[in-house]
């Protein structure tokens, strides 16, 4: 959803897409650098074939679907998805996710490393009072795909990086 004024994602420059390790129930890392790098991440306009732009519950285009040509392998365990486009604050709007009523795992997590709008500068849970506060534990989402063994890969436990395994 967008908020003061609104408007479509069109009008971002780039959406961000990274899937973070865990570390104790929230990301390992961010998009800002600290702590582990993504084991994937994506960089695309929305204009790009990839990326559909629906209608969302303001009646802008502001649900995003993302169609991957070649499915993102990861390991049995807890991933943290964050997803975020870029847009200039002084001439798009503001961008948030709706909350879902259901309750997967760890609740979601927010981060403003800049502490912009007063939240925090670390990963915190959309039901802690220092960001919204709310009941609801989770953002709506739905990832597709199937599940695969790949023995040989493996994931360091201490910085998340996805590599070929041992012998």
């Amino acid at each position: 959803n967008t908020w003061n004024v609104g408007g479509d994602l069109t009008c971002a420059t780039a959406l961000h897409w990274q899937i973070y390790a865990d570390a104790g129930g929230v990301p390992a890392g961010d998009p800002w650098g600290l702590g582990a790098l993504p084991v994937w991440n994506l960089t695309l306009s929305p204009t790009d074939p990839m990326v559909t732009l629906t209608t969302g519950n303001s009646g802008f285009l502001t649900n995003v679907t993302l169609n991957l040509p070649l499915p993102v392998t990861l390991p049995p365990g807890t991933w943290w998805l964050v997803f975020y486009p870029e847009m200039d604050f002084n001439s798009c709007f503001q961008y948030g996710r709706q909350v879902s009523e259901t309750s997967n795992g760890s609740s979601a997590q927010v981060i403003n490393p800049g502490g912009g709008f007063g939240f925090p500068t670390s990963w915190a849970s959309v039901q802690d009072p220092s960001t919204w506060g709310l009941s609801e534990q989770d953002f709506a989402f739905r990832l597709e795909g199937q599940m695969v063994d790949v023995p040989w890969i493996s994931v360091n436990p201490v910085n998340g990086v996805i590599s070929p395994g041992g012998i």
